[in-house]
């Protein structure tokens, strides 16, 4: 059993320890979840870092610490690849890549190719710069040609054929 003067004592060093401890635990939670934003770092020893944003429809958007050099579909393999989100039958996708360079203070768009043919290689792929930005973007189209559009087809049409050849028959 503690003597009372040990209690005294006791208390104030828990209070010492522990609420300033607790406070910065809520402040860093805090911090993390009003910006929403992720930083991110591949760097190897001696490479030149520099920063570039990945927005728009990939795994994971945020910033990318990457090394001078770094391609554009390298970028994009770290940031997890594109994020199509629900697949349905009915949907053919368009994925396009925008790339804004930071000239002077102001985003120009210095490229823009869909995922098909920036993946191909063709043209080369520009080099990455610090402050580049990006875009992946996702569009959604609605195609006809799907497997029950087709079976539903191809049912009306055996229909047809079945009900011409039994009024011809007699």
């Amino acid at each position: 059993m503690l003597l009372p003067p040990m209690r005294r004592l006791l208390f104030p060093l828990v209070v010492l320890v522990a609420f300033p401890a607790a406070a910065q635990d809520e402040a860093l939670a805090t911090e993390v979840g009003s910006t929403n934003a992720a930083y991110y770092s591949f760097l190897r020893t001696g490479e030149v870092p520099i920063e570039v944003f990945v927005l728009g429809e990939v795994s994971d958007p945020g910033v990318y610490a990457v090394g001078l050099g770094t391609d554009l579909d390298h970028l994009l393999a770290l940031a997890g690849g594109v994020a199509y989100g629900a697949q349905e039958e009915r949907l053919v996708q368009d994925v396009t890549v925008r790339l804004y360079d930071n000239a002077g203070g102001n985003r120009v768009l210095s490229y823009e190719q869909s995922l098909d043919r920036l993946l191909a290689g063709t043209p080369p792929l520009p080099p990455l710069d610090h402050g580049d930005v990006v875009v992946v973007d996702v569009q959604a189209q609605q195609s006809w040609f799907t497997f029950s559009n087709t079976l539903s087809v191809l049912t009306a049409l055996a229909s047809l054929i079945l009900v011409v050849e039994r009024i011809t028959s007699n």
